[in-house]
């Protein structure tokens, strides 16, 4: 469907381009090209060049792929992929590129395969094989275009910004409400995190912020959060467990519903963002993730408006743990491969 570049003027999709970014994608579907710049542009995400390549009779993705590795206005790049071509081409652009990459491959299934195969005549479509490659060369592969356009996020916010945040399987994960916390220590764990122990020093620590009465002081840490409660209670409490042991990402959880259940104004929720984004100001080696669960349950516009807060502080946004999770493991598999401990 042809080539979407706001710095340059192009654009395939209706209206005009939106503002330059860092991000880039090459699809094998224009259709889907144009709904990741869309839903991505909503969410904060800003793209360099999106080019649309069906089924590559003449220019490949690995050949994409090789000037958008080169490319300086390109800091991400994300892939839509059926039947690449050059396999082993794609391959080796893949092993020489150091940026972030995500992959989502369609015609993965049975059906899929059939469903690729009349779309760009895709043929090669082995999970098997994806996943070998994922592996050898770095990328994260990614299973659904929301996770696409997540990991773009955090890689735009995070591993540009923060590449002296390790990759190691630690998270810290703070919020409220137990339910939800156990909910997202099982998501976690499912995705091969480690939510190691708080140290007895950081515990005492958190007793001293006045947090520990009736709720375990545990990791995942519930904390007290809502249209009443100390929107810098966040930062203060995973600075004193940090001061104790390093956690290579936080993940901060709120409920929006409880905002407006139990309170009648965005302000608190908008206060609490802050909060969270002042977090991340302080914090070079550690990767900040806000869950805002519940979204639905906020006043047109607020969803919106926690994102740009976020965004502007250098934290992605997400609805849900998986959807974090997924994000999270995508940047510490380059923080690994980029320090050289893959």
């Amino acid at each position: 469907m042809g080539v979407y570049s706001p710095a340059g003027g192009q654009t395939f999709l209706g209206g005009t381009p939106g503002r330059p970014g860092r991000v880039a994608v090459v699809s094998q579907s224009g259709g889907l090209a144009g709904e990741v710049v869309k839903v991505g542009e909503r969410r904060g995400l800003a793209f360099s060049k999106v080019a649309t390549v069906g089924n590559s009779a003449d220019v490949t993705p690995a050949e994409l792929l090789g000037h958008l590795a080169a490319d300086p206005a390109t800091s991400a790049i994300g892939l839509y992929l059926e039947d690449p071509r050059d396999g082993r081409g794609l391959f080796e652009a893949l092993r020489n590129v150091r940026k972030p990459v995500v992959a989502l491959v369609g015609g993965r299934s049975g059906q899929g395969r059939e469903a690729a195969a009349s779309h760009t005549g895709g043929m090669v479509s082995d999970t098997r094989v994806w996943a070998a490659l994922a592996a050898q060369a770095g990328v994260a592969l990614v299973t659904s275009q929301d996770d696409l356009i997540g990991v773009l996020d955090a890689f735009d916010l995070h591993s540009a910004a923060r590449p002296a945040a390790p990759g190691g399987p630690e998270i810290l994960v703070i919020g409220p409400s137990g339910g939800a916390s156990v909910l997202a220590a099982d998501v976690f764990d499912g995705a091969g995190f480690d939510l190691a122990a708080l140290p007895e020093a950081a515990r005492e620590a958190l007793r001293g912020l006045g947090l520990g009465a009736g709720t375990s002081l545990a990791n995942p840490l519930e904390i007290p959060v809502g249209p009443r409660g100390d929107p810098g209670l966040v930062r203060r409490a995973v600075t004193a467990i940090l001061a104790e042991r390093p956690y290579a990402d936080v993940i901060a959880h709120v409920n929006a519903q409880s905002f407006f259940t139990f309170g009648d104004s965005a302000d608190p929720l908008l206060a609490y963002t802050r909060g969270v984004g002042a977090l991340q100001a302080e914090l070079a080696a550690t990767r900040v993730t806000l869950v805002m669960r519940n979204a639905e349950c906020a006043p047109p516009g607020v969803e919106d408006a926690v994102r740009e807060i976020a965004r502007a502080a250098g934290v992605p946004v997400y609805r849900s743990m998986e959807a974090a999770a997924v994000a999270v493991a995508a940047a510490k598999n380059h923080a690994r491969s980029a320090h050289g401990t893959a």
